[in-house]
């Protein structure tokens, strides 16, 4: 049966004792085969070799791997037999040394070539055969004796490293080295070796602890964490929502602390805390560094097309509050509600909702390899967040553009910590958060959060939604048309007039801004003259208004545009 070279199937030209490393990765991974004796195109050109393969390689690589392959010995009759396609591909089959393999790419043919590149006499059989299967190939030959000159080079070479052993009844050999996956690790020189797509890499770092720890049935977050302090806050706040989502009865959330934890098998045999244990109700970060969220607000630089810092903040504590906490504290803080007026009333959009951007930190903390010692960082941009996460993408077992399509289970590499955001409420069925998201971004016109994935990262950006971006637009061309800048850029040049200044200001407010914002926007210094010469001018002609009007010295106070104001801008935009 012919198979194409993938996760599973390598083909070799000859044998290397570097593929002892190779054949390591296929025990480590789901096992796999190995010709020799087929170049990387599938065509058998025979082995040198074949009774030391047969009769010694199987005691070698038992010897240096303590694993038992199975080693079998096939051939074929004559060039020019694939193993890897059924129907050659034009493009394979026309290469210079896949036509060697053949036997129709020869000396001979190059020799005939060159003594009558015009083709003026008869043609001879190996020119012929050579034509037959290469039309264009040998129309470049007889045009150009610099390609000649070439392909003679590339000829000689091709020679000495893919020669073709044809026995004397004609035959051609390859040898079959079948691997099966192992249950345990399977080193080579002391180092660990894993078959990825269709290349084999060493497996170092965090990757190699936890290839063992799976290898013995073991996960990163199974194993004992020592002096837990477990954070009674936390463990009320699990048995709330998993009460408030049905995941527990109140009967069973009224038990101790000790035995919620007990019940979600989060001690070891021996009755210690596991480390899932201690990152969920307890102080992660006392486990391993880096067991934190970073948020951070980013301005566009839209004349340089780049993006700069602002401000941000870390989210600290139990796994099981990170999430939410952050969430609430992006939506206060980070996320601006953009306002739009239809008839008389009003209505704010936001880029995204709760559910989008919780699923989507969720998971990210439910994923992460914690043995990377980074935080998860979310990057909040006016028109899309990203947030990135160190963590392991499945690709053997899901493609990425097929995450939101396909029915899938969930991967989680850490399995104690998923089963506890899944009891607390937290987190959907495990390998529905995908469907989650697309469902919520049908509700409110968004588009799928796009996935960006590494062999270390996970990347999703949550872009904004239709209403909101054409909000955004819409906002950006009024604030420029009175001011010269889009309203994203965050700070705007000093007016030289009075009157200019203030409808700079008005059209800032178009969306709320606190005192701090409104006298960067203005590039003032003065407290005093932003209070008394703006604030409160623009208070009393009635153009801006309180967002919390019965408290004025609050220090959460706004400013926004009234009404009539966004009347006029959204006038001004239509004549526009």
């Amino acid at each position: 049966m012919q198979k194409s070279e993938d996760q599973t199937i390598e083909y070799k030209s000859s044998w290397q004792d570097d593929y002892f490393g190779w054949i390591a990765g296929y025990a480590n991974a789901e096992g796999g085969i190995l010709y020799i004796g087929v170049n990387d195109d599938g065509y058998v050109i025979g082995v040198s070799d074949l009774h030391y393969l047969l009769d010694t390689l199987p005691n070698q690589i038992n010897s240096h791997l303590g694993i038992i392959v199975s080693i079998s010995h096939g051939s074929v009759q004559g060039k020019g037999n694939n193993l890897k396609h059924r129907l050659v591909p034009a493009d394979i089959a026309a290469k210079p040394e896949n036509l060697y393999a053949r036997g129709i790419l020869t000396t001979a043919a190059l020799d005939d070539i060159d003594a009558d590149p015009a083709n003026t006499k008869n043609v001879t059989n190996s020119v012929q055969q050579l034509f037959d299967a290469a039309p264009g190939f040998i129309k470049q030959l007889r045009k150009s004796e610099d390609y000649r000159n070439k392909i003679r080079a590339d000829l000689e070479r091709i020679q000495t490293e893919n020669q073709v052993y044809v026995n004397a009844d004609g035959s051609l050999d390859y040898v079959r080295i079948e691997v099966d996956r192992t249950p345990y690790g399977v080193p080579y020189h002391g180092h660990y070796y894993k078959r990825s797509g269709g290349t084999t890499t060493e497996i170092k770092g965090a990757e190699l602890s936890r290839f063992l720890l799976d290898k013995v049935g073991k996960t990163w977050d199974k194993m004992p964490a020592a002096r837990v302090k477990i954070d009674h806050a936390a463990v009320d706040f699990f048995r709330k929502n998993a009460v408030e989502k049905g995941r527990l009865t109140e009967a069973k959330a009224a038990v101790s602390d000790e035995l919620v934890i007990e019940n979600l098998n989060l001690k070891t045999s021996d009755g210690e805390y596991t480390r899932a244990a201690a990152m969920l109700f307890a102080d992660p970060e006392a486990v391993i560094f880096g067991a934190y969220l970073r948020i951070g607000f980013f301005k566009k630089n839209k004349t340089a097309n780049t993006s700069s810092f602002a401000y941000g903040d870390e989210v600290h504590g139990p796994l099981v509050r990170q999430a939410e906490d952050a969430v609430d504290l992006i939506f206060k803080k980070y996320l601006k509600a953009l306002a739009d007026i239809e008839g008389l009333h009003r209505s704010e959009t936001y880029p995204t909702n709760k559910e989008i951007l919780r699923e989507v930190i969720l998971n990210a903390v439910a994923h992460k390899n914690y043995e990377s010692c980074d935080p998860i960082q979310i990057k909040v941009f006016d028109d899309h967040i990203t947030v990135m996460n160190y963590g392991f993408w499945p690709f053997e077992k899901l493609k990425v553009e097929d995450a939101y399509d396909i029915e899938h289970s969930s991967y989680p590499i850490n399995p104690l910590i998923a089963n506890g955001l899944f009891s607390a409420g937290l987190m959907d069925k495990w390998g529905q958060g995908f469907s989650l998201i697309k469902e919520q971004c049908g509700l409110i016109d968004a588009p799928l959060p796009e996935i960006k994935a590494t062999d270390d990262t996970v990347t999703l950006t949550i872009r904004g939604c239709k209403k909101y971006m054409e909000l955004l637009e819409r906002l950006n061309s009024f604030t420029s048309s009175i001011t010269g800048e889009g309203a994203s850029e965050g700070v705007g040049e000093a007016a030289g007039e009075e009157a200019d200044r203030l409808e700079r200001v008005v059209a800032f407010c178009a969306i709320p801004r606190s005192r701090n914002e409104i006298q960067a926007f203005c590039n003032i210094k003065s407290d005093r003259f932003i209070r008394q010469e703006v604030i409160q001018l623009l208070l009393e002609e009635g153009r801006i208004v309180r967002t919390i009007p019965d408290k004025p010295s609050s220090p959460k106070q706004k400013y926004i545009a009234t009404k009539t104001e966004l009347e006029r801008a959204q006038a001004i935009m239509d004549r526009n």
